[in-house]
């Protein structure tokens, strides 16, 4: 079984915060899997009608039954210097 959640950082661009994440060993996304190339939102975020911003504010995590409770614990903080690098 995975969950997925949908999760907006205002005032930060998907596409930065992700490239911060990578960097960390953190996998996410923009939207769904089959658009990984593109910059236009998933058709799961346009479904949620955000604005135009939000949509482009928004990140996809996915947990599952492999993931360990160690790496959502250095995920959290990881994601939290990210964003306040982003923010400055």
């Amino acid at each position: 079984m995975t969950v997925a959640t949908n999760i907006t950082f205002h005032g930060i661009e998907s596409v930065a915060l992700l490239i911060l994440l990578d960097h960390e060993g953190i996998c996410a996304s923009s939207g769904s899997a089959c658009l990984a190339d593109s910059d236009e939102p998933s058709h799961v975020v346009k479904a949620m009608k955000p604005d135009s911003t939000a949509s482009r504010q928004m990140i996809r995590c996915s947990l599952g039954l492999e993931n360990t409770a160690a790496e959502v614990k250095a995920a959290l903080p990881a994601i939290a210097r990210a964003v306040k690098m982003l923010r400055g």
